[in-house]
């Protein structure tokens, strides 16, 4: 996609692969990913209670985020983007040419848009796929909100099909507070026995030491690997009383076994 700058990522490789782009979207384009944001009215709560977080996708609302897709060019124009195998290897490209050899590029790309046509087709696509039983890489992404008054993500690694996760950031300049928070933290155990975490246990935050955080910005986009230490939360957003929301799109490169 020719508005996406992936050029533009600055990478740390310890304690797992992060990369940072500043400007990750052509400006023109991010203003209309921000002001076409769906309402938090229509998002499925997260599976985890004590995070409050809100999200819309194929996993949490389903029929509800499939419509608003269909009905919304510029996130039309990017499901396709997602789904496309372009985007798989426009991402596989950005982590070789930073020295992170995956060895994916020959994966089958298994990402579909048709559950944009509706339950039968998607019923259809599950069922074909079950029955020659593919393997290989599927892209999928999700609206997905914070309350700013104590919305959390807590710390984990990511479920093991996770490959890959991109988060790009979702605000307007000087909308968002920087007292209020909302940086993702990169952790490490305090007890180093419990680091070894590729089945995604999850930590409470009095559980984990920072190691560095990546500021909430506007038209940010953080990458990175799903590893048995990928470590991160966010921590609890400090806007007593408010009614702002820490949007972002979150897109994930998952593992179809």
């Amino acid at each position: 996609m020719k508005y996406l700058n992936y050029q533009n990522f600055s990478f740390d490789y310890d304690p797992f692969p992060l990369g940072v782009a500043q400007q990750f979207v052509e400006p023109e384009h991010y203003k209309l990913l921000v002001e076409n944001f769906p309402s938090v009215e229509t998002f499925g709560n997260f599976f985890d209670k004590q995070s409050n977080k809100k999200a819309l996708s194929e996993l949490y609302n389903a029929d509800a985020y499939h419509a608003y897709v269909r009905q919304t060019p510029i996130y039309l124009d990017f499901y396709h983007y997602i789904k496309s195998h372009e985007f798989i290897h426009d991402v596989l490209n950005t982590f070789e040419q930073n020295y992170i050899e995956l060895k994916l590029s020959d994966t089958a790309i298994l990402s579909s848009t048709s559950r944009l046509g509706g339950s039968f087709s998607q019923w259809l696509e599950n069922q074909r796929n079950r029955l020659l039983r593919k393997k290989g890489l599927r892209a999928r992404f999700e609206f997905s909100a914070l309350p700013s008054d104590g919305g959390n993500v807590r710390p984990h690694t990511d479920a093991p099909q996770k490959v890959i996760t991109l988060v790009l950031s979702i605000l307007r300049e000087g909308e968002w507070n920087p007292a209020w928070k909302g940086g993702t933290d990169v952790l490490k155990p305090k007890d180093m026995r419990r680091n070894y975490n590729f089945y995604n246990a999850y930590f409470d935050f009095h559980e984990v030491d920072v190691i560095k955080t990546v500021e909430y910005l506007p038209n940010q986009c953080i990458l990175f690997l799903k590893t048995f230490n990928s470590l991160h939360s966010v921590p609890p957003l400090r806007n007593l009383g408010g009614t702002e929301l820490r949007r972002t799109l979150t897109i994930n490169i998952d593992q179809v076994n």
